[in-house]
């Protein structure tokens, strides 16, 4: 009996391994159904590149290395908006004009060059051009003009960070509008983009050789391998991309100087903190002499997070926290683990950005925002173009507005059945239905009567259609910002009686 018993366990073993193994391969044969190379991509803009060169003079030629490089189809949808943008920004601010070039020792015609390739846990999209170069100069100066930088500062400034504010919405420093620029379109739209996809971008540059804008980006959204760690009662995940490693460090190793916790790490000093106080939890870990640490890469910054236990490690899959709870602090989506425990999955460039910025993290506990409970305003913004929605978007990034989007008349039609909004922000031109029809409609639901539209376009507006449309004001590309919040508030004010 004692060894059928043991056959019957080496039997079970076994059959656990095999079912194992084809729940792996079964999976792998799913992602290989997502996977695309990205040539599918890549080879839209070479005829586009040499209409919009063509239109302002230019003469290019565009290289495509690593075209069979595979990516996940999502990743590659969302890649198509922000790459053309950074593009079109290569052939408008990177190369030179033919002459230029001549007089410089170049060929007449420019290189814009894109290439693919994996690193680690990363897919790298890099976008080159031998064109003029970034002058870290010209930035410097034009970030102390707006008083971005100032003068006791602009010593301790590195060039990649004075490289870097080309990502601050509205900054430029050409003061020409052509036919690619001028469109109220900044980087920080494409640098939104890329951190929505949990991706980096990196910038080298020289004088008279070139740009390179570097992206990395995870090889796939949907399956991570995470890091289970515990915080008081509370269990998280952090994905292991992020992570350098995982130590023991004792209490007397953590240093306080100038209201900031750091520790020596391999010769570095890096900041510290615990994850309580980022997450704003009861702290106990500092009664123990040993404490965990997981030591994150965030962009090249290495942070130390301090946790109560470490409990192992997962392959999940990332779900969504629906689009109500989309702008939770330090949280990048959630899982169900094997045991059906649902976890939050924890955002390292959140939490980087925290740590980097708080000067208190000892004393002062990176809390969650308070959640107000007054009534806060829901403008939707419909318009079909994905860089136009960041941008009307980013308009709102600082004030006390929530903001929706939709693509197009219909798909806002559907939203607004099931929610209210206290204004809109409508492009005319949309595919399936325009604007105008869109404002017709809304205007026949007794609850959007008077409700605040503004109208946004390139072109000129038909007069006769929204002379009974009751249109707040007509704003044409690219939006004042200012102004538009400015009217908004009036006007909501005054309908609340304020």
């Amino acid at each position: 009996n004692y060894l059928t018993i043991v056959e019957i366990q080496k039997q079970l073993q076994k059959n656990l391994e095999t079912l194992e193994q084809l729940s792996t391969r079964l999976q792998n044969g799913a992602m290989s159904f997502r996977m695309v190379p990205i040539s599918n991509l890549f080879e839209r803009f070479p005829l586009q590149l040499r209409d919009m060169a063509k239109m302002v003079g230019k003469k290019i030629k565009v290289n495509i290395i690593g075209g069979d490089t595979e990516l996940d189809k999502v990743l590659i949808n969302k890649l198509a908006d922000p790459l053309l943008h950074m593009l079109r920004n290569s052939i408008d601010h990177g190369i030179e004009f033919p002459e230029d070039r001549a007089q410089a020792g170049k060929p007449e015609t420019g290189t814009i060059t894109l290439e693919t390739y994996y690193h680690g846990s990363y897919a790298v999209i890099e976008i080159r051009d031998d064109g003029k170069g970034i002058d870290a100069d010209r930035i410097l100066e034009k970030s102390m003009e707006r008083g971005l930088i100032q003068e006791n500062q602009q010593g301790k400034i590195t060039r990649t960070e004075i490289l870097e504010m080309i990502f601050l919405p509205g900054f430029s420093t050409n003061d020409k509008v052509t036919e690619l620029s001028g469109r109220g379109v900044g980087m920080d739209v494409v640098k939104t983009a890329i951190n929505q996809l949990h991706g980096t971008v990196e910038i080298e540059s020289q004088i008279g050789k070139g740009t390179c804008f570097k992206l990395k980006l995870p090889l796939t959204l949907a399956i991570v391998k995470i890091l289970l760690v515990q915080e008081s009662s509370y269990q998280f995940a952090l994905p292991i991309l992020n992570i350098v490693t995982l130590i023991t460090v004792k209490r007397q190793d953590i240093k306080h100087i100038e209201n900031r916790l750091i520790i020596n790490y391999q010769g570095q000093t890096i900041p510290v903190a615990s994850l309580s106080s980022i997450l704003d939890f009861p702290q106990s870990r500092f009664q123990n002499e040993k404490i965990h640490m997981v030591v994150l890469n965030e962009n090249n910054r290495l942070i130390g997070i301090l946790v109560d236990s470490v409990l192992g490690r997962q392959e999940i899959l990332i779900k969504s926290l629906g689009r109500f709870l989309t702008k939770v602090p330090f949280v990048m989506g959630c899982t169900i683990l094997r045991d059906s425990r649902l976890v939050l999955i924890l955002d390292p460039r959140q939490i980087a950005e925290a740590v980097k910025q708080s000067d208190m993290i000892n004393k002062n506990p990176i809390g969650l925002p308070k959640i107000e409970r007054k009534n806060r305003h829901t403008i939707l913004i419909v318009d079909d173009s994905f860089i136009q929605r960041e941008n009307l978007k980013a308009i709102f990034k600082n004030t006390d507005y929530d903001v929706e989007t939709a693509e197009n008349g219909f798909d806002a039609l559907k939203t607004c059945r099931n929610k209210t909004y206290s204004a809109f922000c409508v492009d005319i031109m949309m595919p399936l239905m325009d604007g105008y029809e869109f404002v017709e409609r809304l205007r026949k639901i007794d609850i959007y009567r008077n409700t605040l539209i503004f109208l946004i376009t390139s072109k000129d507006i038909d007069q006769l259609r929204i002379s009974n449309l009751n249109i707040t004001s007509v704003f044409q590309k690219p939006v004042n910002g200012e102004e538009l919040i400015s009217i908004l508030n009036d006007r909501l004010q005054k309908k609340v009686g304020i």
